[in-house]
């Protein structure tokens, strides 16, 4: 081996590095769909948004806002697809730095959505027929965020039941 091999460093993508530290990012090695909805409510007050709402429609997890909290992240030449593959630092009003959750939303679960302008943008995996009637009947005019993780693949710990 020359010394050249013997010093190579590998360093992990940043979907790798998210996926190996879940306890810094959701404050559990074990995080699930309840945590991921308590992450996205907080991200989205910090935000300004005063009018959250969370439901679950068949196996996923709806949340959204009137106020546009995608907007705020959309500086210096980002896009929509550039906030959820690739990490980004979100930092407060009170200045507290952490990663934007789309990035960690699409990151840790199969299956995500979002819905913005009345129109659905599938971000990662499948987009169940009802989901879009459901987005229309609830969440006409809202930024919404619909996540999902695959049946059998992950556990909600927190009540011990497949989802």
């Amino acid at each position: 081996m020359s010394k050249k091999d013997q010093y190579k460093i590998s360093v992990p993508s940043g979907d790798e590095f998210a996926k190996s530290v879940p306890k810094m990012f959701w404050g559990t090695g074990n995080p699930n769909s309840d945590i991921y909805l308590s992450s996205i409510k907080e991200h989205l007050e910090r935000e300004g948004c005063r009018d959250v709402k969370t439901l679950k429609y068949a196996n996923w997890c709806v949340i959204g806002s009137k106020l546009d909290w995608i907007q705020s992240g959309l500086v210096n030449g980002k896009s929509e697809s550039d906030l959820f593959n690739k990490m980004f630092r979100f930092t407060d009003s009170d200045g507290a730095i952490g990663v934007r959750v789309e990035y960690l939303i699409k990151v840790y679960t199969d299956h995500v959505a979002l819905w913005r302008n009345n129109s659905l943008n599938q971000i990662k995996g499948n987009i169940d027929d009802g989901l879009i009637e459901f987005l229309k009947e609830n969440y006409t005019d809202y930024v919404t965020l619909a996540f999902k993780v695959d049946i059998g693949v992950r556990y909600c710990l927190k009540n011990l039941l497949i989802f």
